[in-house]
């Protein structure tokens, strides 16, 4: 996904062709209006919101960030990733192997490894100890998007042979605001939900275990993570959830088999005894049908899982299951540790577009629901 500055955003939300002239004109006509140019999920599709509504979500609507006329780099400011997701997407942000078509944020440029290396130091201590090769290692690992572009040797100025590969690199007045966001992601997340609790919703975090051959106590102990997870990241009300159950099986058939087993999280959290317990299969009250009773019971929910598989594949019964509980407002998945991503569903929307709905219709390969961030 490329970098689309504020000005480009405007001029393709009217469909016109993107000129500082025409940005500024554009920029005239809602003035005064307190509207705020953004998007949702894909920053290639623009929209119009009410500046008082982006504030108030600030993590459900993205704002462009500014294109400033002068390439130069912009001052450092203290930034620092905590997680190796958020190197990931900042590298995979900041440098492409396929033209993006974006000439104002992005430029060609040779690029060797050891430069990229040099660029990550200052926003992470996490390659503090490690070489130029361990670091080369990592990225194919991680297999960045940079490593699609070929490397070719290249005679520099000493006589020396160094590795380069051809990339179109993120300008570098820009670097320093995107690499701002990326840190900003989780503190943005959860000012979100303070809005939204601040609104009347019930936060209810959703986790689910697929039909292995795990022993039982690892069962419990994964569980129990993607319940802290959920705690710490999302600060949910209570957890409800599956241990036994396929990613597309309709939520009215999960859990009827009957188990006894309970583990309990010893926190605040979960039902009124200040506790969460997950008892295997049909829980006393963290069965999915536990959470169809507690939802009925309430006006305004906030559904929050670790993955779109964490929650469901059948986008069918997703979508039924929407229209007979009115309650659920909002589905936010939580994919930070894997693609340094939050996902904020609107109900009504999801209902009505077949396109969004089919962003649950993901299951490629599992991701660890468990694992911590950062």
């Amino acid at each position: 996904m490329t970098t689309i500055s504020r000005n480009q955003a405007i001029c393709m939300f009217y469909g016109e062709k993107y000129t500082e002239e025409n940005a500024a004109r554009l920029f005239k006509k809602i003035e005064g209006t307190e509207l705020e140019i953004c998007h949702l999920h894909d920053p290639s599709e623009p929209i119009l919101i009410w500046e008082k509504k982006v504030n108030q979500y600030p993590f459900r609507y993205n704002k462009y960030p500014e294109c400033e006329t002068s390439n130069e780099t912009s001052t450092v400011v203290e930034i620092s990733f905590t997680c190796q997701s958020q190197i990931v997407h900042f590298l995979n942000l900041v440098y492409l192997a396929s033209d993006p078509g974006n000439e104002n944020m992005y430029e060609r440029q040779q690029v060797s490894m050891r430069q990229i290396f040099a660029s990550i130091w200052q926003y992470t201590a996490f390659f503090d100890t490690k070489t130029l090769q361990a670091f080369t290692v990592w990225c194919t690992h991680k297999k960045l998007n940079f490593l699609k572009a070929p490397a070719k040797r290249k005679l520099t100025n000493t006589g020396d042979r160094m590795n380069v590969r051809t990339l179109f690199v993120l300008k570098n007045n820009l670097i320093n605001n995107t690499a701002k966001g990326i840190a900003e992601h989780l503190p943005k997340h959860q000012a979100l939900l303070h809005s939204l609790k601040k609104d009347g919703h019930t936060i209810v975090g959703y986790v689910r275990k697929s039909l292995t051959n795990d022993k039982e106590a690892k069962r419990i102990k994964l569980l129990q993570q993607m319940c802290d997870n959920l705690k710490q990241r999302s600060m949910v009300d209570v957890v409800f959830g599956s241990t036994h159950s396929k990613a597309n099986d309709p939520f009215c058939s999960r859990d009827l088999t009957k188990r006894k087993q309970t583990v309990e999280d010893d926190d605040d959290l979960g039902n009124t005894q200040g506790k969460t317990s997950i008892q295997l299969c049909s829980m006393s009250n963290m069965s999915t049908l536990d959470m169809l009773e507690f939802i009925a019971s309430k006006s305004k929910i906030c559904i929050v899982a670790l993955d779109h598989a964490g929650l469901t594949t059948n986008t069918h019964d997703l979508r039924e299951f929407l229209r007979s509980h009115p309650q659920v407002k909002k589905i936010i998945v939580d994919k930070l540790p894997h693609t340094h991503e939050i996902l904020v569903y609107d109900c009504k929307e999801l209902v009505k577009d077949d396109e969004l709905l089919q962003a649950f219709n993901c299951r490629i390969a599992s991701f660890q629901r468990s694992k911590v961030y950062p």
